[in-house]
């Protein structure tokens, strides 16, 4: 991680902070961080704001990520040559998620589970297939479009919020779409999960809404309303340590968000960039035990939380 200048801890000893995620001047914050701080403003300061990163590979990050590099290079060859020539397309998918894996798997330590790379291309060919009649109905119009987006008050959140420093929210929007000529912005999300539940968890998805605030200054137009496409994917593990059959579902969930969901998004938005900036005015990021274990899964910065001794 880039780091953005040196800050002096209580003994005198310097350690590298990224002065650009949160400072006197400014707030820069995408909804992984957020999310990330809403979960534990510690882990939140180790990770980012130190970036500090665990010598241990995610596997379901690693397969998530390789997932959407797939799909941007699929989609980013129907931009660039059409339709026709599924090989073609299919090889640009490919090649682009084999790069992303490798520069992933680098230096890291893995525990290998049904997550592999082979797995995540069954998942692709799988999406292939699914939807096969896309092109009769859908324009391809961007892939990755980035966006960084100074958040302006309204004067009753000023009023409320008005001492925190200029607050500019970031993201990446996986795809911008036409389907029958109306125009959506997509999100790829893989899953191990059914489908049916966490498409309920989408009705209020801080990314999605945040995208859909975005949309407007970002990409210059208001999309009809957003769409996520899950792929479900998992396998069992036998007895002999080894897994079996990948079973694969997928499904696209649309969503058109109010104003008044974008209000009270806002509304959250900015308690946690609140929180946040007084942390680090007071140099305070208290630990969140609740966070210690998630999806039966050790945190893991809690090595550091459990040392006796000033951050």
């Amino acid at each position: 991680m880039d780091t953005g200048g040196h800050f002096e801890n209580p003994r005198g000893l310097p350690f590298l902070v990224d002065n650009r995620l949160v400072s006197h001047d400014g707030i820069r914050l995408d909804n992984s961080k957020r999310k990330n701080a809403v979960s534990c403003l510690r882990k939140f300061y180790w990770e980012h704001y130190r970036g500090l990163k665990s010598k241990y590979g995610s596997t379901a990050l690693r397969y998530g990520n390789v997932y959407h590099e797939c799909m941007r290079g699929y989609y980013q060859g129907i931009i660039d040559h059409g339709w026709d020539d599924q090989a073609l397309l299919m090889n640009l998918g490919v090649q682009a998620a084999r790069e992303q894996w490798n520069k992933l798997t680098d230096g890291k330590i893995w525990y290998t589970d049904y997550r592999t790379f082979e797995n995540c291309m069954e998942c692709f060919i799988g999406y292939l297939g699914t939807y096969a009649e896309d092109r009769n109905y859908i324009e391809i119009v961007s892939t990755e479009q980035a966006f960084s987006i100074p958040f302006q008050l309204t004067d009753r959140e000023h009023n409320v919020y008005g001492y925190l420093p200029p607050i500019t929210s970031t993201g990446k929007i996986d795809l911008q779409m036409k389907m029958r000529g109306v125009p959506w912005i997509l999100d790829f999300k893989t899953t191990s999960y059914a489908i049916s539940i966490v498409s309920q968890g989408l009705a209020k998805s801080m990314q999605l809404i945040n995208y859909t605030w975005a949309a407007l200054a970002a990409l210059g137009y208001m999309p009809e309303g957003a769409m996520t496409s899950i792929v479900y994917s998992s396998s069992r593990k036998g007895k002999d340590g080894n897994y079996g059959k990948l079973s694969t579902d997928y499904g696209r969930v649309p969503v058109i968000y109010t104003a008044e969901d974008i209000a009270q998004w806002r509304e959250s938005y900015l308690k946690t960039v609140a929180d946040i900036y007084e942390c680090f005015d007071r140099n305070s990021w208290p630990c969140n035990f609740d966070s210690c274990y998630l999806y039966n899964k050790q945190c893991p910065y809690m090595g550091l939380c459990m040392q006796p001794c000033h951050i």
